[in-house]
């Protein structure tokens, strides 16, 4: 347990640690049986719950949803997120949450995305590692990834708002500009640290290779076919290697919640009202009683039925994409948009990291690389330049 120094509270041990504050809290939830009562300085009512107790998780997120909204501090802090679903509680959010269910529901809404996926990858990716492949450069994917998911949408809406109509234009404003920021900041931090765990580890890589020739009928020399979703649902080793990469660095490391009552934990911990929980997803990811002793390792098959599809983890102890009511309605789609980008690299090429470089977290909500994810891409020889027409 942190030191719980007079006045300060615990905060000097939290700063001393910042740098590296997710592993720091997730070895201290580890010592501690995965729930503590941190202490803030007296003067800041900053008390506040750490957990990584999937069972706290699962109450929280699910069974006593009510009690626990994000509370006001949360919406201040992210008044740029306006009236948007990530940002908001109670009513507001029922209507937000119908909003965004009733985009993704619409067929134009899931159209524009599902173009803007390929005609990014196609337009915007594929030349950017052309050029990098040809001159030997070296860049940072993870700017790479953001340009990506961000820029290609906001083109793509612009020429297409008034098909939306605009009945609630606020409404639908802030609903879209949650949907850009989540889109654009945990899709590009989802693949940032896959594409750092697979330079780690090249038996994953190679398998994820052989199952693109397996599953999509390519051949050696073949040039890059177009597939659709119905194929991208084949790829059940890629998909594994998502989930084990999101588990091991979820794009979203914590959770903030404030109880609306007192109320009591599946812990014990009591919980006064008014009290700030932070579910810890990162700590979660790591723990050996939740995943085992080699909770640590990149291992892709533990997401692997004996059958070869992929496993059912219950949403609290897998929280990358949250849990109860306040799951993630985008994950369906953030798994083919993951799929195609992720395909398509490594398909056709070898993305190498620049030794020498800081692979660190940086301390924002998102959790991404603080000097960014700096690689060197070749062209697979076997492999003729890449035609892609995806049709989703």
């Amino acid at each position: 347990m942190p030191i719980n120094w007079p006045l300060l509270g615990m905060t000097p041990s939290l700063l001393w640690n910042f740098s590296h504050v997710h592993d720091y809290m997730t070895d201290v939830l580890r010592r501690n049986g995965g729930t503590i009562m941190y202490k803030g300085p007296w003067f800041a009512n900053m008390d506040m719950i750490f957990t990584s107790d999937p069972a706290n998780y699962h109450y929280i997120s699910s069974t006593n949803f009510h009690n626990y909204p994000k509370g006001p501090d949360f919406r201040e802090i992210f008044d740029i997120l306006g009236d948007g679903i990530f940002n908001c509680d109670s009513k507001l959010w029922e209507l937000q949450h119908k909003t965004t269910m009733s985009l993704f529901n619409d067929a134009g809404f899931l159209m524009l995305l599902e173009k803007t996926i390929w005609k990014n990858v196609e337009e915007e990716l594929i030349p950017v590692l052309e050029s990098m492949s040809e001159q030997g450069s070296q860049r940072d994917l993870q700017d790479i990834f953001k340009r990506l998911t961000f820029d290609g949408f906001t083109r793509e809406y612009e020429d297409k708002t008034g098909s939306f109509g605009n009945n609630h234009e606020k409404v639908i404003k802030d609903t879209l500009l949650n949907l850009l920021i989540a889109g654009r900041d945990t899709t590009s931090s989802a693949l940032t640290w896959f594409f750092y765990l697979l330079a780690k580890n090249p038996v994953a890589e190679a398998k994820i290779r052989r199952e693109l020739h397996a599953q999509l009928g390519l051949k050696e020399g073949d040039k890059w076919k177009s597939f659709g979703a119905k194929e991208l649902g084949q790829l059940a080793y890629l998909h594994a290697s998502l989930c084990e990469a999101l588990r091991l660095f979820p794009p979203v490391p914590l959770n903030h919640k404030v109880s609306h009552e007192a109320d009591t934990l599946p812990s014990s911990h009591q919980v006064r009202k008014n009290s700030i929980i932070i579910l810890h997803s990162y700590a979660m990811g790591r723990m050996e009683t939740i995943w085992g002793e080699d909770a640590l390792d990149f291992k892709p098959e533990r997401w692997l039925s004996k059958q070869g599809g992929i496993k059912q983890v219950p949403s609290y102890k897998f929280t990358a994409f949250h849990a109860g009511p306040r799951a993630c309605l985008g994950k369906k789609m953030s798994f083919i948009h993951m799929k195609v980008v992720a395909a398509t690299i490594i398909y056709n090429y070898q993305v190498k990291m620049v030794e020498g470089h800081s692979f660190t977290q940086s301390g924002s909500v998102i959790l991404q690389m603080k000097y960014g994810l700096m690689v060197k891409v070749t062209k697979r020889n076997e492999v003729k330049p890449p035609l892609i027409s995806f049709t989703l």
